[in-house]
């Protein structure tokens, strides 16, 4: 399975058993316990695409 799907799927699962927003809670709190603060942020899926010179 191409890991675009994978990730993707893993995605669902968590929104269906309602896990995303402890999940990002616990990524804040540690990033706070770093010295780190998220202020705003987005999920980017990059992909390289081979184009002629």
């Amino acid at each position: 399975m191409p890991n675009t799907k994978m990730n993707c799927l893993f995605r669902e699962q968590l929104k269906n058993d309602e896990l995303m927003k402890s999940l990002f809670l616990e990524f804040d709190l540690q990033l706070d316990a770093q010295g780190y603060k998220a202020q705003k942020g987005q999920i980017v899926d990059a992909n390289f695409i081979d184009v002629s010179k």
